[in-house]
């Protein structure tokens, strides 16, 4: 049912889907189904329940086993993201796209989806500030900025990698989105200062 489910909510929106569409979908029993969700809302809390898990609890996972430097770390949250197999890279797709459905709603989905979200921006803004007060990455932009844009161009490459499919070789697309991203985050300067030992006053763009 949760399959069918995010196949729907992929391919018409979250707030379009009907619990009859589930239930037709799912080809089960109506009554089966109510003993797991009993409406629309229900399902869509469950596979919240699923994206949490087999999303955002891996991507932090895998962030965790990562070297301690903050490279390593946001290079393990893009390879997470464009080397994820088709269920899970449906399942973020999904979370993307709920994210701006439900941006500045009420109700109990939209909370949750903001809390997943949250905890993953929250994530990724820890490592960047581990980044920044080191100055492995760039100081003339505050922290919140750059991971609003770190954040957007991941988003961004979930959505362009579910609209390409096939057409994208998932290595490549790793490989070509760690180039863009983490190279912008380089502060250049400081690198060649750590290489020479030459200490250059000032911020470093």
């Amino acid at each position: 049912m949760l399959s069918a489910s995010l196949t729907l909510m992929l391919r018409q929106g979250v707030k379009a889907t009907t619990y009859a569409d589930v239930v037709r979908a799912s080809g089960l029993h109506e009554e089966t189904v109510r003993k797991y969700a009993e409406d629309i809302e229900a399902v869509t809390l469950k596979v919240l329940d699923d994206i949490e898990q087999d999303v955002i609890e891996a991507m932090i996972s895998e962030v965790s086993k990562a070297p301690s430097t903050a490279e390593a770390k946001l290079g393990a949250f893009i390879e997470t993201l464009t080397r994820a197999q088709h269920g899970r890279a449906n399942r973020m797709a999904l979370l993307v796209l709920m994210g701006t459905e439900y941006a500045g709603n009420e109700g109990r989905i939209a909370t949750r989806t903001s809390r997943l979200f949250s905890h993953l921006y929250r994530t990724i803004e820890g490592i960047i500030q581990f980044g920044w007060l080191r100055s492995t990455f760039r100081t003339d932009l505050p922290v919140k900025e750059l991971t609003a844009g770190f954040v957007g161009a991941l988003t961004g490459t979930v959505l362009e990698a579910r609209r390409m499919g096939s057409a994208l070789d998932p290595i490549q697309l790793d490989r070509a989105v760690r180039l863009v991203l983490l190279r912008g985050m380089e502060d250049r300067i400081a690198l060649e200062r750590v290489l020479s030992g030459f200490v250059v006053p000032g911020y470093h763009p």
